[in-house]
Order: structure tokens, then sequence, then C-alpha cells
């Protein structure tokens, strides 16, 4: 079955009209695929249904709605936020620890990042989510704690998107306890 999502944002006109031409270079093939990473993702190379609603909310501000389809897929997800809930075949999954060892590193790179009072590198949390999206899909590895983690995951995202570094270690410091809970009653 196809994944629908819905995403909200409140961007400046400048903000708005870049990630327009990226939406556009990314269906013409110009980019990855994914437009305007720094500012709102959007996986754009296969989707069923596209909609893009915008309100101006003001002169400087647009209400950015974005609607999207994704098609039954078969391959590995999309590392972007807009495709965060994809599930990842079981044949096609790392092993789990070595997907752990993995998150490890990059759990103690964001927190030394986040430490220095600077973002962690844009490589790093794609890798991340990328990684956690995978790591929810596991069966037996602290299931009831995955539903909270991806929230405070889709937060982190949200927040290093939007440059807003309180809320990024505010979400950080979730993730963390919400993994020291799970790996005290799972390990």
């Amino acid at each position: 079955m196809a994944t629908q999502k819905k995403q909200f944002k409140s961007l400046s006109s400048a903000e708005t009209a870049t990630l327009l031409r990226e939406i556009a270079d990314s269906l013409e093939g110009k980019n990855s695929g994914v437009a305007s990473a720094s500012l709102y993702p959007v996986v754009c190379c296969q989707f069923k249904y596209l909609g893009i609603e915008i309100k101006q909310k003001d002169d400087t501000h647009f209400q950015f709605k974005i609607r999207s389809k994704a098609p039954n897929r078969t391959a590995e997800p999309s590392h972007s936020s807009a495709d965060f809930c994809e599930k990842t075949k079981q044949d096609e999954k790392p092993k789990y620890k070595k997907l752990k060892k993995q998150m490890k590193n990059e759990f103690k790179k964001i927190h030394e990042s986040l430490s220095l009072n600077t973002f962690p590198d844009g490589d790093l949390v794609d890798s991340f989510i990328k990684n956690s999206n995978i790591m929810i899909s596991f069966k037996n590895h602290g299931d009831t704690y995955y539903k909270p983690y991806q929230s405070a995951c889709e937060r982190f995202f949200a927040a290093i998107q939007t440059q807003d570094l309180l809320e990024a270690k505010a979400a950080y410091q979730e993730l963390n306890q919400i993994k020291a809970d799970c790996h005290r009653k799972f390990k």
C-alpha cells in the first residue's frame, strides 16, 4: 500500500521561491531527488501524487502545505523526513548489531556537535535518520519504544532543517532518554 504524507511549514518569501525552484530541478533530475534539504525536505524522485498548496500569511511569509502519496516500494526507503516511516524489506536490512554500532558512532558525533553549539553535518544527520528508520523496522528489539523514538527523530530532523539549535538539543536529549530506557529494558 502506498504511504500518504502531509507536511505543513511556514516559510519566508525567499525560502518559498528557493523550495519551488528546487522542486522543479528535482523533477527534472537536476539534483538528488530531494528538494530543499536545508529548508523543507520534499522527496520528488518518486511519487504517485504530489499536491502543493501555498497560502500567503502576510507580505513576507507563506503557509506551505505538501501532500504526497508514494508508490508501492520494494527498495530501501529514502533517508528524508518525508519518507521517515517507509519500511525496508527484511532481507535488505543490515545486520542489527552492525547497524547499532554505526548508530552509536553517529549518536556520539551528533552529541559532540551539539555540545559545541554547532549543527551536526548534514550527511551525518541523513545517515542517522536513515539508520533510525531501519532500526525501528526490526521486530522484538524494543518495539514499544519505536513510536516515541520516531517522533523524537522527526522533531530532531525538523529542528536541524529550521536551524533551531535549542530544539535540536531538546530532541536529541529526548532521543538519548528513549535510547537509555530501551537499552535498560532490552539489553
